[in-house]
Formats: C-alpha cells, sequence, structure tokens
C-alpha cells in the first residue's frame, strides 16, 4: 500500500510539474510578436458596444468576441501582453482539463506521456498566444470529450448533464468547425440508445438536443448573413493534408513558414526536420491506433473524432477549397493521445526513442518561437516604426488591401493621412493617381494579404513616381513597405508631365522641379 501512495504522490508531481511548465511556456513573451491581421480585427470587435460586438460579423460565432469584449475592460487594451492573456490562461486551463482525458483513455505513464507532448506542443502554444477563438475552441473540446465519457457512465446524473449541455452550446459559438466534433458525439449516443431504458435514452440525448437546439438563433442569423470566404486563398488540399500531422504536433515555427511561402509548402520547407519527423510519427500512430480501436468507449471513440472530421474536411475543401489546419486545431490533444498511446503496445526501445524524436523537434520548434526573429506573426509593430521613421513629410499611406490598415493602426503613432485602396483594379489606380498628384508624389505603399495581384499597385507608382525606400517584413503572410518620391528633373530641363491611360479614365500629373 504505501508503494501505491507513493506513486500516487510520484504521479500528482509529476503532473504539477507539466502544469507548471505549460504555464510558463504560455505565459512568457505575450508581446514578442505584434498582433497579426486576424488579431487586430478581432480586437476591433470586440471593442464594439455589447449588441455591436454580437452583430460584427457572423463568418466566426460570437462567444469569444463576447469574452475579450469583458476582457479589454478589465485591463490596458493598449497592451499586447495583456490581451494575450487571456488566450494563455485559456491554454493552462486546456493542460489541466487534458490530464482527466488521457487518464481516461491511457495507463498512467503514457497519460503522462500524452500530457507531456500537449504541453510542450507548438502549435498548441501559438494558439494559446494569439487573440483569437482557437484557445477556447481546443479547451471546449477537450471538456466536451471528458463530459461526454463521464455522462454515459452515469447518464442520469442531471448535473453532469446540464455541464455537457453548456459546453456544447459554448463550443457551437466558438467556432463553426465545432460542429464535427458534436456531430461524432451526437451519432455515438444514437448509437448507445438501443438496448437501453427511456429514461437513459432521454438522459443520454437530451444534452445534445438541448445545445441544438439553442444553437438555432445564431445558426439562422448566420444564414441570413453570411458573405462569400476567398476561394483559392487555401489551395493545394493535398499538400496540406500531407503536412497536416508535422502541423499538429510540431507547429508552424518547425518550418519556419516565410513570406512567400505558401501554406501548403509548410511540411516540405525544412527536409532534416520532415525526415526524422516522419520516421518517428508513422510508427507511433500505426501503435496507438492499434491500442486504441479495441477499446469502447473511449478509444475507439476518440480515433472517430479524429478521423470522421478529417475526411469530412477534405471531402468539402476538395469541392470548396478553404481547408487549413486551424479548422482542426481541437483535435492537437488528441492527435497527443494517439501518439502517446504507442507506449502502451508498441516494442519499448523503438517507442521511447521515437518519442524521443518527436519530443526533440518541438523543442527546436519551440526555440525557433521564442527566439528567431526569422519566425514571427506579421510585424505590425516593425512596418509602423519603419514607416514613422522614413515617410516624407506631408506624405500618404496607401494600404494595398483595405484590412490592413486595422492592425497598422495600432502602432502607427504618426499623423499621416491613410486610405486604404478599393477592389476594383480601374477605380484603384485612378485613386493612387489622385493621391500621389494631391501629395506632391509623396506617398508610402503598404502590401500585406494580396495575394491575387501582389505587385499592381507597385507597379502604378513605379510608372508614375521614383522609388525612395522599400523594405520587406517577411514573418507569415509578410509585408511590404514602399516609399515613393518625386523624380528629379535633369539639370536645366522643364517640368516634366506624366499622362497615364488606364482603361476610359485619364489623368494626368504634372511636376515641378525640385
Amino acid at each position: 500500500m504505501g508503494t501505491t501512495k507513493g506513486s500516487v504522490l510520484d504521479q500528482r508531481w509529476a503532473v504539477l510539474a507539466l502544469l507548471g511548465v505549460g504555464a510558463v511556456l504560455r505565459l512568457a513573451a505575450l508581446d514578442l510578436h505584434s498582433l497579426w491581421l486576424d488579431e487586430a480585427t478581432s480586437l476591433q470587435f470586440a471593442r464594439h458596444a455589447t449588441r455591436g460586438c454580437l452583430l460584427a460579423e457572423v463568418n466566426n460565432p460570437p462567444l469569444f468576441r463576447l469574452i475579450l469584449h469583458g476582457w479589454i475592460r478589465l485591463g490596458p487594451v493598449g497592451s499586447d501582453a495583456w490581451l494575450r492573456l487571456l488566450p494563455a490562461l485559456l491554454g493552462v486551463l486546456t493542460c489541466a482539463a487534458f490530464w482527466p482525458l488521457a487518464r481516461r483513455v491511457l495507463e498512467r505513464r503514457a497519460a503522462l506521456v500524452a500530457l507531456a507532448l500537449l504541453v510542450c506542443n507548438p502549435y498548441h502554444l501559438l494558439f494559446s498566444q494569439e487573440v483569437r477563438a482557437y484557445s477556447l475552441l481546443i479547451l471546449l473540446g477537450v471538456l466536451a470529450l471528458v463530459l461526454h465519457l463521464r455522462t454515459l457512465e452515469v447518464p442520469a446524473r442531471w448535473g453532469a448533464g446540464l455541464a455537457y449541455c453548456a459546453v456544447l452550446v459554448a463550443g457551437l459559438h466558438t467556432h463553426y468547425q465545432f460542429a464535427w466534433l458534436a456531430l461524432v458525439l451526437g451519432v455515438h449516443r444514437l448509437l448507445l440508445v438501443r438496448g437501453r431504458s427511456l429514461g437513459e435514452g432521454i438522459g443520454l440525448l437530451a444534452p445534445l438536443g438541448a445545445a441544438a437546439l439553442a444553437f438555432m438563433p445564431w445558426f439562422v442569423t448566420f444564414l441570413g448573413r453570411v458573405t462569400a470566404q476567398e476561394r483559392g486563398y487555401t489551395t493545394d488540399l493535398l499538400g496540406r493534408l500531407v503536412s497536416l500531422p508535422f502541423v499538429l504536433l510540431l507547429g508552424e515555427s518547425a518550418a519556419v513558414r516565410q513570406y512567400p511561402m505558401s501554406h501548403g509548402e509548410v511540411a516540405l520547407a525544412h527536409l532534416w526536420l520532415v525526415i526524422p519527423f516522419a520516421g518517428a510519427v508513422a510508427p507511433l500512430l500505426y501503435w496507438g491506433v492499434r491500442r486504441l480501436w479495441p477499446m469502447r468507449p473511449a478509444g475507439r471513440l476518440l480515433l472517430l473524432v479524429v478521423g470522421v472530421p478529417l475526411v469530412a474536411l477534405a471531402l468539402v475543401f476538395a469541392v470548396l477549397p478553404l481547408f487549413t489546419a486551424r479548422y482542426l486545431a481541437f483535435l492537437i490533444p488528441l492527435v497527443c493521445v494517439v501518439v502517446a498511446a504507442a507506449v502502451e503496445r508498441g516494442p519499448r526501445w523503438p517507442v521511447r526513442v521515437a518519442l524521443g524524436v518527436i519530443l526533440a523537434l518541438q523543442g527546436v520548434s519551440l526555440a525557433r518561437y521564442h527566439a528567431d526573429p526569422a519566425f514571427g506573426r506579421e510585424d505590425w509593430r516593425g512596418a509602423a516604426r519603419y514607416v514613422t521613421r522614413h515617410q516624407p513629410p506631408g506624405s500618404v499611406i496607401v494600404f494595398d488591401k483595405q484590412y490592413v490598415q486595422i492592425p497598422f493602426d495600432r502602432y502607427y503613432r504618426g499623423g499621416a493621412r491613410r486610405v486604404g485602396l478599393p477592389d476594383r483594379r480601374d477605380a484603384r489606380e485612378r485613386l493612387l493617381v489622385r493621391l500621389a498628384a494631391d501629395h506632391g508624389g509623396r506617398v508610402v505603399l503598404v502590401v500585406s494579404h494580396a495575394w491575387d495581384n501582389p505587385h499592381q499597385s507597385r507597379r502604378v507608382l513605379s510608372r508614375l513616381l521614383c522609388k525612395r525606400g522599400a523594405r520587406t517584413f517577411r514573418q507569415s503572410n509578410g509585408i511590404e513597405v514602399h516609399v515613393f518620391g518625386r523624380c528629379p528633373a535633369p539639370s536645366g530641363a522643364a517640368p516634366r508631365s506624366s499622362s497615364f491611360t488606364y482603361g476610359r479614365a485619364a489623368s494626368t500629373l504634372a511636376w515641378k522641379q525640385e
């Protein structure tokens, strides 16, 4: 009995130590990178009044926006660290909630391995330091599985059923991809109803039915206001599927996704990382699946929760190419469980070596995430600083896409006029010519997220003006800053007049000698 108590005590200390490491990783260097476009957009929506925050957009459900709306009232909204503290705390809670799920499926040693894989997971760390809904999505996914399994054991306990229903409702109002998880859990409960009494059947299905009804008002709002997404910006479905295990376990920083690399090239960016990872993860996944599949209901359910959304999303997005690994963020803890399950099935030393390789590669990814300046989110802080230092007096700052002005304005402290260009090509070119004339040829062009035609605006200005400076910030989606000015006329020459015709619109710009 003493040995058993000592073993339990050692287990508790190991769990606490791992949770402490997870907290340190997620709470450290919260303002290392500036807010990128999506984070700044989330903040802008959250700063609306409550009703405006609720209906600010329907392409993403409102729960995280509402939570962020309350959070920014508690601290300095100008602090990136304060804003990211919210997802960081959600990430720490995810690690704590993950332990009961791992212990329901795995033995003690394998469960500790699974917790270590999640604590050191760079992709989960990324979401834990990003002002987006994914950290909340992952937490609710873990809680939903824990409560699903618990209510299967004792379906008549209405307290657990109400908690399960609340988690499902919260998950559906956090991210639409949570519906895949809810669908698998619902089908699993329907299959278990057979052979049970009426009361047990109602207890099994009532949380799911109530959650579906609670989601209907927002779903109707979504159908009435949804806008078309950008097609093609997440193409290369096969490359994304191949890179998915790499990203879910090692994160994007292991591949240093630099501009202008496409998203589908993540897993192929560094073969010296991909080759050992593939050699290590393939046998671990094989042994993990063989260990979990015979386990009913927990093991087999977990595998279905991983497999069904992956296959369904691949089929859907083969027609509508909007696939990205972020949509499957709730699978991160489950993949850790599958890999750790190999401890209970595979041969000891090959499993230890493979797990050592995975943990070592996670360490490489974490080191790059924190220490390598080449990797990071879009550096809008650096872009705004560069513009402030190099913009000519009286210049205008032009954004190739209107929405990229949102993160730029967060860090820009100057007083120059700022204008976002329209999407239509002819209107964009006319506006560029007019702005150049109004500001004496002093134009600063900021380009980011311009996948359709990233060089159009720069080419127009290059025909009108002379470039005085340029800087490319290559992190993530990349930012280009181009500083233009008037071209000096040759000595003794008459003032230069340049005329350009775009379609039916003609614009003439007369220059004075400098």
